[in-house]
């Protein structure tokens, strides 16, 4: 693939750990990435006051003395292990953990968390749920599926929107250091909304032909000559469908924190909510702008 320079790798991965078996998954996802990448990894765990609830993960003597902080940091060391692939700085600090994460962000390239940490029984947690919103940079949810080897390429959900150009492009930088293909989906129920402000300048009924004439521009508007080497799917169904569909197999997949068809107030559309609490594989969410 055509190499597309990226100025945000210099900045560390963040990544929040809680003790949980998915966070551990993050966690992992997290340092692979950093190799990658070729930064650090900023290893983030927010504790509480006893009161509130501490991890069954901290040692119970620090707990009873009260040594909160020590606590934290017997975790994150725990955790991390010994002579990581990549250099790791550990933070453990007092508060909020999505408040840590969504404040350690402004410097990050990428805040990795899992979809659901220590105590928590829904489908995307609190943690997950506030970062996913706030965050300033790309932000990874990690499934609570273990990668396969058969998990290779990337996926990336296209409607027109400045939301989905970002996350075609930073899918598109992944995939290049990766050296894996891009499949850029376009779902159908949204195809009428390609041409943004003026919809009437699509004519329907929107045929097959149609719908790949519509991402092709997407995409090119997106990537320019890069878009050549992306493969396309059009798929006439639900986009939050289509798209989980196309990841069963895929190390992960990419979206705009919002696309045409939502409120422009919402921080996160319907299909990026959906697909973090649901989608197989990693889901990334990225923000406009975003650019190499």
């Amino acid at each position: 693939m055509t190499e597309i320079p990226d100025r945000t790798v210099r900045r560390p991965i963040v990544v929040g750990v809680d003790g949980s078996p998915n966070g551990r998954l993050a966690l992992q996802w997290a340092l692979d990435e950093a190799e990658r990448w070729r930064c650090a990894v900023e290893v983030i765990h927010a504790w509480h006051n006893p009161l509130i609830g501490t991890p069954d993960e901290y040692p119970p003597e620090l707990v009873r003395a009260g040594q909160m902080e020590d606590a934290a940091r017997a975790l994150l060391d725990r955790e991390v292990g010994p002579a990581p692939a990549v250099e790791v700085h550990l933070h453990a600090l007092h508060g909020s953990p999505a408040r840590a994460l969504v404040e350690r962000s402004e410097g990050a390239s990428l805040v990795v968390v899992g979809r659901h940490g220590a105590g928590f029984h829904q489908l995307l947690g609190n943690v997950a749920d506030q970062v996913a919103h706030h965050a300033a940079c790309p932000v990874v949810v990690v499934s609570d599926r273990a990668p396969t080897a058969t998990d290779t390429g990337i996926v990336v959900g296209v409607d027109g929107s400045p939301e989905a150009a970002a996350a075609a492009r930073w899918a598109h930088a992944e995939a290049d250091r990766r050296g894996v293909p891009v499949l850029a989906v376009l779902a159908w129920p949204l195809v009428e909304q390609l041409t943004g402000s003026n919809p009437n300048d699509l004519e329907l009924p929107f045929d097959d032909e149609a719908a790949h004439h519509a991402l092709d521009t997407a995409l090119r508007a997106a990537l320019g000559a890069h878009a050549d080497v992306v493969e396309r799917r059009t798929v006439r169904a639900l986009a939050t469908d289509a798209l989980r569909e196309a990841a069963q197999d895929a190390a992960l997949t990419v979206v705009g924190a919002r696309g045409l068809g939502g409120f422009r107030a919402l921080l996160i559309g319907s299909v990026s909510r959906a697909l973090l609490e649901t989608a197989p594989s990693p889901t990334v969410v990225v923000r406009a702008p975003w650019g190499p």
